[in-house]
């Protein structure tokens, strides 16, 4: 798959990554939603990269925030940018793996990192797992391309090792993964002594300055008395309805699988190591999957998302630079393109769907400008369609939008149910409602961004 030979393949690729382009225009406040807005807020309100649990990959995704803050851009502009750069950074790596190794299956990568298994993600694109694998693409390519390897192209290797390892606790396996499929290549010891030393390193850094939050998750994992989740991967109908929940929401990846397996039958010497430590983040991530949540999701999407790049990797990687075949050379890619296009189909649709919660909340903000009411609190019916959309993220999330606005006035929407009222009505003035009874003081806003048009009680809407 040459770049002279292929050029229609470039050409509808970069096709289809404008359209995606387009739609994070289109959709650019659909966007900023629970994670993603949540980043969004903590960033541009301090001014600098917000980092938790030492996942360093986050200032990636939080660079056109920061930038945007330094040149005093619009609130607008800097969310717009926001948007637009979860993809552009894949086709940034994709476009110069292109220019410098002439493999249109590297633009093709990327571009299916993006699309294929992704659908609710679209609308909460922010998840360091993403932009660790992204990185992790790269460095195999480094190391798949390289035979010889010099001085700069080590230093490149630890800089995406350092992002890599810290992104995700799922992508050190996918990059040990990668290393060792590189040690059964090359037969040489020091790479993969030196990989496994980063990781033993930033482990052992881990330990000393984890979250609450990621040790309650490992411990959840590995509590075999009281995480009964892994009962599942012995019961015959969990199997039986997971397959049937990843053909009705993961056809795309099922359909690559085979195609993997027939087409690269003859490769899979190179990349055995890889897929069967891969396995087990997918076992992993089956096991956290219970019944209950064998359901779309964002949460089910965001565990299932390591056993893509599994495929992928080997697919764009491993066998289409080396098949040769001529029907082979043009077929594979316009099924690929068919499962991207149904993808960007299925996303646009979603885009549109969630554009009834930012039309919820610009009602409710008029509704609360019309009653000169800053903190606005409103009464939501739990039976109401509109729950749907509303994360806990709608308190901060309604305030980049209302400071969007003409006038740049500051208000925060907070939906709630009966019963809830005597909690909100004890938060001081000063003090505004950030998330999960998280109060946080007005006078650390940045006042550039956000102005609120009074200090006063939360009170509901007329």
């Amino acid at each position: 798959m040459k770049v002279v030979k292929n050029n229609w393949i470039v050409t509808t690729t970069l096709f289809l990554y404008a359209i995606l382009l387009c739609m994070t225009i289109i959709f650019y406040q659909e966007r900023l939603n629970i994670d993603s807005s949540y980043y969004f807020f903590k960033t541009l309100n301090r001014g600098f990269f917000y980092i938790e649990h030492q996942r360093y990959v986050l200032a990636i995704a939080e660079l056109p925030v920061v930038l945007g803050g330094w040149l005093g851009l619009s609130l607008k502009h800097i969310v717009v940018l926001y948007s637009v750069w979860h993809v552009l950074f894949f086709f940034l790596i994709g476009a110069l793996l292109l220019y410098h190794y002439k493999k249109t299956s590297y633009i093709l990568l990327m571009l299916s990192l993006q699309t294929i298994g992704i659908l609710y993600s679209f609308v909460n694109p922010i998840f360091e797992l993403y932009y660790g694998v992204a990185l992790a693409a790269w460095l195999y390519i480094i190391l798949k391309e390289n035979s010889r390897l010099h001085p700069r192209h080590y230093i490149m290797l630890a800089v995406l090792s350092f992002f890599i390892i810290s992104s995700h606790p799922f992508n050190i396996i996918l990059y040990a993964g990668i290393i060792a499929t590189d040690f059964i290549r090359r037969k040489k010891n020091v790479l993969p002594l030196t990989a496994i030393s980063l990781v033993l390193i930033f482990l052992l850094t881990k330990s000393l300055f984890i979250s609450d939050y990621e040790q309650g998750k490992i411990w959840w994992t590995f509590n075999f008395a009281q995480n009964k989740t892994y009962e599942n991967l012995f019961t015959l109908s969990y199997w039986q309805q997971h397959l049937l929940f990843l053909w009705r929401h993961y056809f795309d990846w099922l359909l690559l699988v085979p195609l993997f397996l027939v087409v690269g039958f003859r490769y899979l010497s190179s990349i055995v190591f890889l897929i069967t430590v891969s396995l087990f983040v997918l076992v992993v991530g089956f096991a956290h999957l219970s019944f209950t949540m064998l359901a779309p999701s964002g949460y089910a999407e965001q565990v299932f998302f390591i056993s893509i790049p599994v495929v992928l990797f080997c697919l764009f990687i491993e066998i289409l630079p080396l098949v040769k075949n001529y029907w082979l050379v043009r077929s594979i890619p316009l099924v690929i393109f068919f499962l991207v296009g149904m993808r960007l189909y299925k996303q646009y649709n979603l885009g549109k769907d969630y554009s009834q919660r930012v039309v919820w909340i610009q009602q409710q903000t008029m509704r609360a400008m019309e009653n000169n009411n800053c903190k606005a609190l409103i009464l939501v019916p739990e039976n109401a369609n509109i729950s749907h959309y509303l994360g806990w993220d709608i308190p901060f999330t309604s305030m980049v939008y209302s400071s969007m606005q003409k006038g740049k006035r500051t208000f925060s929407i907070v939906p709630m149910h009966v019963g809830d009222s005597n909690f909100f009505y004890n938060i001081a003035e000063s003090t505004y409602y950030f998330r999960l009874e998280e109060i946080m003081p007005m006078a650390e806003l940045d006042n550039h961004y956000f102005d609120f048009c009074a200090q006063e009680k939360y009170r509901f809407v007329r």
